[in-house]
């Protein structure tokens, strides 16, 4: 008898593998705030454009909550920028490049 194939899942299912991607979100933060300055702005300026209280960018701004695609999209636009310039700027970039990741079924 031959020993089981241990690469080969034991158990069918039909529910799509998760790709979770971790990325470190301090140097998005800090790439955020660098453009705020530079246009001096503030968090709570970039609360109003993004139709969030200050609390929820504090949040965000230290990792405690993440930023939704939409509204990386929505902070790119009023600070002039692409979203690739906003991910590009920050370790995000580096994560996909080099990206830890875990697979889940």
């Amino acid at each position: 008898m031959n020993a089981p194939d241990t690469d080969t899942p034991t158990e069918s299912t039909d529910a799509p593998a998760v790709l979770t991607l971790t990325i470190p979100l301090p140097s998005l933060a800090k790439t955020i705030r660098g453009r705020l300055a530079e246009r001096q702005r503030s968090a709570a300026w970039l609360a109003q454009q993004l139709g969030i209280s200050p609390t929820s960018v504090s949040h965000r701004m230290s990792g405690r909550i993440p930023w939704t695609l939409g509204e990386l999209s929505e902070i790119a636009s009023n600070l002039d920028l692409t979203v690739g310039d906003l991910v590009h700027g920050s370790a995000i970039h580096d994560a996909l490049t080099n990206p830890i990741t875990t697979v889940t079924r």
